[in-house]
């Protein structure tokens, strides 16, 4: 297991030739992006200030540790449209400061994080 803190590094270049290495290194293949294509399977979540936003995406990072979730957060991001949201489900209290942190250099606004029994759902959309 590999544990990084975005904070250690001093420009964004650093963080993102640390994530291209990773990425090469792991395997990515599970994912668990899932997009959500049916009318009926879109959800709607109200944020904490009474905002209501549309979950086109959902990226289950349940068990993962940093970097990991980091990872998976940044690819799934690419594969998405301007203004679509993800909902991430994470239950590692470490990706709940680097996960929103990594937002803005990777194209992306971290919305809300809400609380729910035994993980986050954090809410990003694509810039």
């Amino acid at each position: 297991m590999i544990v990084v803190h975005t904070s250690c590094f001093d420009e964004s270049t650093e963080l993102e030739e640390m994530l291209k290495i990773f990425e090469q290194k792991q395997d990515l293949t599970h994912l668990h992006l899932q997009h959500l294509k049916d009318d009926e399977d879109w959800d709607e979540v109200q944020l904490q200030d009474g905002t209501k936003v549309t979950v086109n995406n959902r990226l289950d990072c349940i068990g993962d540790t940093c970097p990991r979730p980091q990872l998976k957060l940044k690819k799934s991001i690419k594969g998405m449209e301007s203004g679509e949201i993800v909902e991430v489900l994470i239950n590692n209290p470490p990706s709940l400061e680097t996960l929103p942190a990594l937002c803005p250099e990777i194209g992306a606004t971290h919305l809300d994080s809400l609380k729910e029994p035994n993980l986050w759902k954090l809410y990003i959309q694509k810039d």
